[in-house]
């Protein structure tokens, strides 16, 4: 009987080492496509910054341009009846909350400041500038170290990120009064307030106006705040607004 013969793999050649010649061209050549790889994303980023920098110029004069159509009877000299939100709305598509913010932001930074914070910081720092008791908006927008409310504790702005700012405002509103149930000093909401925004916000929802947002503004120290209707279609705005 014959018996089966085992067939051994052939061992693989040792790879044979490129000539220093080769290997010194094929390193020159991956150097060069990394460079122009690296070449080409930093262009990219300094365009993209250039573009970023230019915008917000633009919407700094669009804020400046904004600030005198909110003048009484500018808007309605421009042609929009309904005044200066319906402009905003129609003409940038600018919700009331956005505009008056941008023109707020605006009228208490230079262009080179607004260029270097940007808007949502801007308005974060005067959120909290507004917030505390103390007269303290220039060190506020200088980012330095603010103490929230006497004896409370110290933030140091220019290490703080955006929303640490927004939670420190959150926190000095709730620190004024807020427990005790009256008003508290400044130009400020209290925590009712603020409650009731964000439960109409979610009962709008929950009827199926998914864009809805209620946001509430303070107006001046010891007055209710007054409250706003974001995100709503003409038809929507007629919905809920029916007999």
């Amino acid at each position: 009987m014959a018996t089966q013969k085992t067939v051994r793999p052939t061992p693989a050649a040792p790879a044979r080492a490129l000539p220093p010649a080769l290997r010194q061209n094929a390193d020159r050549m991956v150097a060069l496509a990394k460079k122009r790889l690296t070449d080409a994303a930093r262009n990219a980023l300094a365009r993209a910054r250039g573009a970023h920098a230019e915008s917000l110029r633009g919407t700094y004069e669009l804020g400046q341009a904004l600030a005198l159509l909110k003048a009484p009877g500018m808007s309605e000299a421009a042609g929009f009846a309904e005044g200066f939100h319906d402009l905003c709305t129609r003409e940038f598509e600018l919700s009331s909350q956005a505009a008056d913010r941008l023109v707020r932001a605006v009228g208490e930074v230079s262009e080179a400041e607004f260029t270097r914070l940007k808007v949502h910081r801007i308005n974060a720092l005067l959120d909290l500038a507004l917030a505390t008791e103390a007269d303290d908006t220039a060190a506020v927008l200088a980012q330095r170290v603010v103490t929230l409310w006497s004896g409370g504790p110290k933030l140091a702005l220019a290490k703080a990120t955006t929303e640490a700012i927004i939670e420190a405002t959150k926190q000095v509103r709730a620190h004024h009064g807020d427990a005790t149930g009256k008003r508290p000093k400044g130009r400020t909401t209290t925590a009712a307030e603020r409650a009731a925004a964000t439960g109409a916000t979610k009962r709008l929802r929950q009827r199926g106006y998914e864009a809805a947002e209620v946001s509430v503004f303070a107006t001046k120290p010891g007055a209710p705040s007054r409250f706003v209707i974001d995100g709503l279609s003409q038809a929507q705005l007629a919905a809920i607004t029916k007999r």
